[in-house]
C-alpha cells in the first residue's frame, strides 16, 4: 500500500527496505533481552525514514551497495550463516565478483543507450594493466604447479578489484556527481547499520572474547577503519543537506565505536595517519575548517564523559593505548614473526625478482608461535606478496594505482568537491600503510572497498573532460549545490 503510493523508481527499493526491516525485527525479537531489540528496531526505522527523506533509496545504488558489501559482512553479518573459513571466502568472492561484472555490463549498456561519454584516463589504464599482469601471474602459477586453491584465491581477489572498480566507474558516469555522492552516503548508512548490529548483538559475530576490568568485550580484526572513517568524515564535512548530515554523523559515530573493538595495531597507525592527512586538507577549506573545529570539540567532550562514566569505555581505551604502544615494541611475538616472515619472503624473491613465482605460490616461512621454518602462503606485507607472486610488474602496478589515487584525490579538481575526493585519497593512504603490516589492502575482505576508494579519488577532473561532458558535469554540480546535496 505504501510502496504503491510512491514514485515507480522508489517502489522497489522501498519495498526491499520494509522487507529488510521486517526480517531484522524478527531476528532481534529472538534476542534474550528486550532492550537491544527495541533500540535496534527504533534505530533501523529511524535510519530508513531518514534515508527515504534524503532521497537515497535508488534501486541501482542499493544493488551496488549490496555487491560491494557482500564480502564485507555489512548486512548484520550475514556471512555468519555461511560455512566458515576459506570455503566462505571463496564462495563470497566468486559470487560477488560475478555480480560486479554483470552490474558493470548492465550499467555500460545503460550508458550507451543514454549516450553518456566516458573518457579513459590513467587510472583506467592501470586497472587494465593490473588485470593483464595478474592473468600472466596466474598462468605462471599454473605452469609451476602452485596449489590450485591458493592460485584461484589470489587471482579471484585481484580480478575482484578490477570488477568493483569498473562497476563504480560506470555507475558514476551514469549517476553524475550528485548521484555518486548520494550513493556514497547510502554506503555509509549500510556501514552504520552493520556497526549498530554488531554493537547491539556482539555475540552473533563469532569473534574472540576478551575480559577487561571485569567487563566482557569482543574483538576481531576489521579493516573497515582505515577504509571507511576518512571517507565518512570527508562526506560529512562537505555535506549541506541536514538530513544527510544527520545520517553521516550517526553512521560515523557507530562505525568509530565499533572499530574500537575491532582494531589491530596496523589499523591504529593507518587511521591516525589517514585522518591526519585529511585534517590538513580540511584546514585549508573554509567550510571544512569550521566543521573540523566543531567536531574536534564535540569528540573531545564526548570522549571525556564516556571515559569518566562508563567502565567498559575506560577498559577499551586502556587496551587500545597498550596495543598502540606495542606497535613500537620490537620484542613482541607479533613483531618478531613479521620480521622473520619478511626476511623469508625476501629470500624467496631473490630467486625470481622480475617474474615472481606465480599466483598461489607458497614459501618457506616462519611459524607464528615458534618462529621455526614452515611452509606458508599468507604474507602480511601486501607489497612483498605481490612482488613474490607477480614480480616487479604486479607490485609496480599496485603501487602506481595507489600513488595515482593519492595524487588525483588530493591535488586535482573533482566534481565531487575537494573534501570528498581528498577523503577518498586519505582512505587510500590508510590502505597503503595498512598493507605493510596487515595484508588487508586487497582480498575478499576489503578488495571491493579499496576499488571504490580508488574510483572516487580519481574521479575525472573537469579540465580533463571533453567539452560536452565538462558542461554536463558543471551543470550537475551547479544543480547539486543549488539543492544542497553537496558543498565540497
Amino acid at each position: 500500500m505504501i510502496a504503491a503510493q510512491m514514485e515507480p523508481r522508489l517502489a522497489l527499493p522501498a519495498g526491499a527496505a520494509f522487507a529488510a526491516a521486517g526480517l531484522a525485527g524478527a531476528a532481534v525479537a529472538l534476542h534474550e533481552t528486550a532492550a537491544p531489540a527495541i533500540v535496534g528496531l527504533l534505530a533501523l526505522g529511524g535510519l530508513l525514514w531518514l534515508a527515504w527523506r534524503a532521497g537515497l533509496l535508488d534501486a541501482w545504488a542499493l544493488l551496488l551497495v549490496a555487491l560491494l558489501s557482500a564480502n564485507y559482512n555489512v548486512f548484520i553479518n550475514a556471512n555468519a550463516f555461511i560455512a566458515g573459513g576459506a570455503d566462505r571466502g571463496r564462495t563470497i568472492t566468486a559470487v560477488a565478483t560475478v555480480g560486479l561484472v554483470l552490474f558493470a555490463l548492465a550499467q555500460n549498456e545503460l550508458r550507451r543507450s543514454r549516450g553518456v561519454p566516458v573518457r579513459l584516463g590513467l587510472i583506467d589504464g592501470l586497472m587494465g594493466a593490473l588485470l593483464v599482469v595478474a592473468t600472466a601471474a596466474f598462468a605462471r602459477g599454473w605452469s609451476l604447479g602452485n596449489p590450485r586453491v591458493y592460485l584461484l584465491g589470489d587471482y579471484g581477489q585481484l580480478v575482484q578489484i578490477v570488477a568493483a572498480y569498473a562497476a563504480v566507474r560506470v555507475f558514476a558516469a551514469n549517476a553524475g556527481p550528485a548521484g555518486l555522492r548520494s550513493f556514497l552516503v547510502l554506503l555509509g548508512l549500510a556501514w552504520g547499520l552493520r556497526a549498530a548490529a554488531e554493537l547491539l548483538f556482539p555475540e552473533a559475530r563469532g569473534t574472540a572474547v576478551i575480559i577487561l576490568e571485569g567487563q566482557e568485550l569482543f574483538r576481531r580484526t576489521d579493516p573497515l577503519g582505515p577504509l571507511a572513517l576518512p571517507l565518512l568524515i570527508g562526506l560529512l564535512f562537505s555535506e549541506q543537506r541536514k538530513d544527510r548530515a544527520i545520517l553521516l554523523a550517526g553512521c560515523l559515530a557507530l562505525v568509530a565505536t565499533q572499530n574500537v573493538l575491532g582494531f589491530t595495531r596496523a589499523h591504529y597507525l593507518a587511521v591516525g595517519a589517514a585522518i591526519g592527512l585529511l585534517a590538513l586538507v580540511t584546514l585549508w577549506h573554509p567550510q571544512g575548517r569550521g566543521r573540523l573545529l566543531q567536531a574536534a570539540g564535540l569528540v573531545a567532550v564526548a570522549s571525556l564523559l564516556l571515559y569518566a562514566t562508563v567502565a567498559p569505555f575506560r577498559a577499551v581505551a586502556g587496551d587500545a593505548l597498550h596495543r598502540f604502544e606495542e606497535a613500537f615494541d620490537p620484542t613482541t611475538q607479533s613483531r618478531l614473526h613479521r620480521e622473520a616472515e619478511a626476511s623469508a619472503v625476501m629470500e624467496g624473491i631473490r630467486g625470481s625478482p622480475l617474474l615472481g613465482f606465480g599466483l598461489g605460490a607458497e614459501y618457506l616461512g616462519a611459524d607464528p608461535d615458534t618462529l621455526q621454518p614452515t611452509t606458508a602462503h599468507f604474507i602480511h606485507d601486501d607489497y612483498l606478496a605481490l612482488w613474490m607472486r607477480g614480480g616487479v610488474l604486479l607490485a609496480g602496478v599496485w603501487v602506481a594505482l595507489l600513488a595515482t589515487a593519492l595524487w588525483r584525490g588530493l591535488f586535482c579538481q573533482s566534481p565531487l568537491g575537494r573534501l570528498a575526493s581528498a577523503a577518498a585519497a586519505a582512505g587510500v593512504f590508510g590502505i597503503a600503510l595498512t598493507g605493510v603490516l596487515s595484508g588487508s589492502a586487497f582480498g575478499y575482505v576489503a578488495g571491493p572497498i579499496t576499488a571504490l576508494l580508488l574510483a572516487v579519488a580519481t574521479w575525472p577532473d573537469a579540465d580533463a573532460l571533453p567539452a560536452a561532458t565538462r558542461a554536463s558535469a558543471a551543470g550537475q554540480a551547479r544543480l547539486a549545490v543549488e539543492h544542497g546535496t553537496y558543498g565540497g
